[in-house]
């Protein structure tokens, strides 16, 4: 997470010529480091179960890395926030560090950790502009709200003073942002119960196993990172990350039916959602112990057509606007537009050598490349398949141009999920 956080960080600091050289450096480092630690996850999650054990004085000492990279995403806000907000935000972080140290409040540290993080990353949230300079998503949602308020259908109409693509966001990335539009209320509100919801789920876990707090801390250091800092003030896929950590943990407490929910929800929220759900479905239909495993299927796909529909009616050109176009659209946008966090992602080495077709072509081949590790090991454990899953995500959106300085938390958030998976048992019907 440093090693991706600090060059993103520093993005409008460094110099043109050393830019590339980081960026990409850092890219390859997060790759390399999520096949290790995947390996190790996996090796650990096939151990015997030991048991509710308490954490070692070393250990509970870990429930304190987010701290460092919440400061970093105070100092990457520096230029929008006053020096007397900065330093009671410094100050705060440093309380909680100190607090953290003392022994007797070693058991409390995280949960202050948590709350920290909440407070600061929704101050950032709240009190940066939402200026259309910056970025253009929450812009587009208010406008597209706007017009649905008044009966027009936003996918026939051009937003040419907000976007260079035509509308391409699924419905249910949209409506739950539309009532506090509607109520002239600032809309990233949202954001912060989205960041609430992470919140308790972060402390419900940390109530559990070792292998729980473990991961609850890992996906800490993802909320109080620059990139979560940058969503919760310009982003309106917040929701769609919450939806991505609550699928793998309903699959590894065997909530098949939650999971398919989830999992059909998330298919008509964003498009690379698909990328997390094919190798998903595989596994399930792959495992014969799951009672009902083709009901929950039907129940996902049925959620994902239910909640899309009226983009399909609203826009008959649906796979093509939302697909082909998109995707063609956005690869020439990078190659004439050069931005410094395009070098996060590999694709600002590998479209100066590769065609749009042939990166496409790559991501596919990775996708085929899991699911055919999913089939060859028909047993796989939950563990296996979201640290698989995972990992071909990133190294996917590694390879797709544009969106590739936010959208790694998907997939680091199934990594660090299936350390809760704290045994090998054959899957179960819900």
């Amino acid at each position: 997470m440093l090693a991706l956080s600090l060059p993103y960080g520093f993005q409008y600091r460094l110099t043109e010529q050393s830019r590339p050289v980081v960026m990409t450096a850092a890219a390859v480092l997060l790759l390399g480091a999520l096949w290790v630690v995947g390996q190790q996850i996996v090796k650990i999650s096939m151990r015997p179960a030991v048991g509710q054990c308490l954490p070692s004085e070393g250990s509970s000492l870990a429930y304190l890395l987010p701290l460092p990279l919440l400061a970093l995403s105070v100092y990457f806000d520096t230029a929008m926030l006053s020096a007397m907000a900065i330093a009671a935000a410094g100050l705060l972080i440093v309380l909680v560090l100190a607090i953290g140290m003392l022994a007797p409040r070693r058991p409390q540290a995280f949960s202050l950790v948590l709350v920290t993080i909440l407070v600061v990353q929704s101050w950032i949230g709240i009190v940066t502009p939402n200026d259309i300079e910056a970025a253009n998503m929450l812009p587009m949602v208010q406008a597209v709200c706007n017009d649905v308020a008044n009966g027009a259908n936003p996918y026939r109409l051009g937003y040419e003073k907000i976007s260079s693509f035509d509308l391409h966001y699924f419905p249910a990335l949209i409506a739950p942002y539309c009532p506090l539009e509607w109520l002239g209320t600032d809309v990233r509100w949202l954001n912060v119960v989205v960041l609430g919801s992470f919140v308790l789920v972060l402390m419900r876990l940390r109530r559990g196993p070792e292998g729980n707090r473990i991961a609850a801390v890992l996906v800490a250091m993802i909320l109080a990172s620059p990139f979560f800092a940058q969503m919760m003030a310009h982003g309106h896929t917040l929701i769609y990350f919450l939806m991505a950590f609550g699928l793998p943990l309903s699959v590894i407490a065997r909530r098949y039916l939650l999971a398919a929910v989830l999992a059909g929800a998330m298919l008509a929220t964003y498009q690379l959602a698909v990328f997390l759900s094919i190798p998903v479905a595989l596994w399930v239909l792959l495992n014969s112990t799951i009672e009902r495993r083709y009901l929950y299927l039907v129940i996902a796909a049925g959620v994902a057509f239910a909640l899309l529909l009226p983009a399909y009616l609203a826009a008959p050109d649906f796979f093509t606007r939302f697909f082909i176009d998109l995707s063609s659209g956005v690869a020439q946008r990078v190659r004439s537009v050069s931005e410094p966090f395009d070098q996060v992602a590999l694709t600002g080495l590998l479209q100066q050598i590769l065609s749009n077709q042939t990166l496409t072509l790559l991501q596919f081949a990775a996708l085929a490349g899991g699911c055919a590790t999913l089939v060859r090991r028909s047993r796989s454990t939950p563990a296996q398949l979201f640290v698989l899953t995972g990992w071909i995500y990133c190294l996917i959106i590694a390879m797709t141009p544009f969106v590739s300085r936010y959208f790694y938390i998907p997939g680091l958030l199934f990594v660090f999920a299936a350390i809760a998976a704290t045994d090998d048992a054959s899957p179960r019907g819900a």
